[in-house]
């Protein structure tokens, strides 16, 4: 085998086990979440964007990958024992497992886990730093399709409904953002959590950046400010 022959397949090698990689994150996540962690259903002044309004916010700094976040203000950046604790002293003691085990799962992943907590509405953002992962949009509609597979998996004889609001995904395999959201109604308690997601790759990095909520956010004017 030549050099370049040899160079080009341990670049696939790469992609593939990132690709593997990402797909485990997701139903990971998945399996965890259907626990249906009850969230607050209190609008913040984040969420309240008119047409063409500057997000308030602030960039956080990923020390390990130099990538910047911008975050709303209202979010506190902690630690995960201070969001354990935040879990046991808020939410209802059978969705405290749940949480907490979805929390171990992201801060497993590959790359570091950056977290945080407003504690007006209890939504909460983690963004996980990632393996470079090249991602076409037939891709993301593989990784949709086994995560949703996941999912109908993990609420079957559960009380839990789930519907995807919607996906997309913008640009071209080295430089997309890739977003979905879903919502889980718990139909036995009457409440419901949206969990809204993104994958931006750009100058050969990768970053995931999940908000949980009791509405649906608009977060978009957030995550198109990051900058890698």
């Amino acid at each position: 085998m030549s050099p370049n022959a040899f160079q080009k397949k341990l670049n696939k090698n790469d992609w593939t086990m990132n690709k593997l990689r990402l797909v485990s994150l997701l139903v990971s996540f998945s399996i965890t979440l259907t626990g249906c962690l009850e969230v607050g259903t209190q609008l913040a002044s984040w969420n309240d964007l008119q047409e063409n309004e500057e997000p308030n916010g602030r960039y956080e700094f990923l020390e390990d990958s130099g990538v910047k976040v911008y975050i709303p203000l209202e979010f506190e950046k902690i630690s995960i024992s201070e969001y354990q604790q935040i879990v046991r002293e808020k939410y209802p003691e059978e969705s405290q497992s749940f949480e907490i085990e979805r929390m171990n799962q992201l801060k497993d992943a590959d790359g570091e886990l950056y977290l945080f907590f407003d504690k007006v509405s209890l939504a909460s953002i983690t963004v996980n730093t990632f393996p470079f992962t090249p991602l076409t949009k037939q891709d993301a509609q593989y990784v949709l399709g086994i995560n949703r597979l996941e999912i109908e998996k993990n609420v079957e004889n559960s009380p839990i409904e789930v519907e995807r609001i919607s996906s997309k995904y913008n640009g071209s395999k080295n430089d997309y953002i890739f977003k979905y959201v879903y919502k889980f109604t718990n139909t036995e308690n009457d409440f419901d959590v949206y969990t809204t997601a993104y994958f931006i790759t750009k100058n050969f990095q990768t970053v995931f950046i999940n908000l949980n909520a009791g509405f649906n956010a608009h977060y978009d004017p957030f995550a198109l400010k990051t900058i890698m």
